[in-house]
């Protein structure tokens, strides 16, 4: 699904995105006192816990389990009408929208994209969709590359092998 369909699916996005920032900002600190939680930088506190993939200084295992338990401040009812696998990109189109809205990227500008992995794919979509011109991405496989042309990004580069950009 391009980011554009869920976009669009998610009510331009905002709303569910707004919440799932929320969520994140106020639920993954074990430590609702500390100072930086306090300020909204929860991912600078001390104490904070993720679920899954983190350093071991942070971590709570268990993410790739078929069940897990979890902190209720962490766990999320989703509405009925959205489907688990919208769900499951919040994160990761946040990641990207996020990404986009803190660069100062006016309409045409070109924006170079390291890395053609899901997270790079979905920043490149949401900088066509901010009005980007040019889009260069880079990685050091070809076919991660043909995708990212797919979506849209102008110029390709595989750097692993130092072959000449591509065009879309």
């Amino acid at each position: 699904m391009k980011l554009l369909e869920l976009w669009r699916w998610l009510a331009a996005g905002f709303l569910v995105l707004e919440l799932a920032i929320e969520s994140l900002s106020t639920r993954l600190s074990s430590a609702a006192t500390a100072s930086f939680c306090l300020r909204g930088q929860v991912n600078l506190c001390d104490r904070r816990e993720v679920i899954g993939v983190s350093t071991p200084a942070y971590r709570r295992m268990g993410a790739f389990a078929e069940y897990v338990a979890v902190p209720e401040r962490t766990a999320y009812h989703l509405p009925d009408n959205l489907p688990f696998a919208h769900a499951a990109l919040i994160e990761a189109v946040s990641v990207a929208v996020h990404a986009v809205s803190l660069t100062p990227l006016a309409i045409e500008d070109t924006v170079v994209i390291v890395g053609a992995g899901m997270i790079g794919l979905l920043t490149l979509q949401a900088a066509m969709l901010a009005g980007a011109g040019s889009v260069f991405v880079f990685d050091v496989d070809d076919t991660r590359l043909d995708l990212a042309r797919s979506l849209g990004a102008t110029h390709t580069f595989n750097s692993g092998n130092g072959s000449t950009p591509r065009s879309a």
